[in-house]
């Protein structure tokens, strides 16, 4: 998405800049990370798109009593709306830690590790004799 700049570097407005698709973009940016946030139903996306506008608003209002109802608002709107489930770190750190393994076991010469049968072991002097 290529923004327009809506000034020169005189301050003086450009041609072809239109406040309206600047407010247009800014909210189809606010809602796409609304839906990356939250899960919304069906009937409660259609409030995302009013509670984008209301957050940019509170974002670029210059009366600090507009700010305060448009956050107000979105508050209230959002907090009906369930959040996306986040991922655990339950899972994630034995699949961190298991990756650390496989690079410790790279490292050492191992290619895998089979309890039942022993290791399988690449030796380093074969890597350097098929490199050099």
């Amino acid at each position: 998405m290529v923004q327009q700049q809506a000034h020169d570097e005189l301050g003086r407005l450009v041609r072809g800049h239109s406040e309206y698709a600047a407010r247009k973009r800014r909210l189809a940016e606010r809602l796409a990370k609304l839906r990356l946030d939250y899960d919304p139903s069906p009937s409660q996306q259609m409030l995302l798109v009013v509670i984008a506008g209301h957050l940019d608003d509170a974002e670029r209002c210059r009366s600090a009593i507009a700010r305060t109802r448009a956050t107000n608002a979105a508050r209230r709107l959002l907090k009906d709306i369930p959040r996306k489930p986040e991922p655990s770190a339950s899972h994630s750190a034995p699949a961190l830690e298991s990756a650390r393994a496989m690079l410790e076991r790279l490292e050492n010469g191992v290619l895998w590790n089979d309890s039942g049968r022993g290791q399988m072991r690449f030796w380093r002097c074969h890597l350097r004799s098929a490199s050099g």
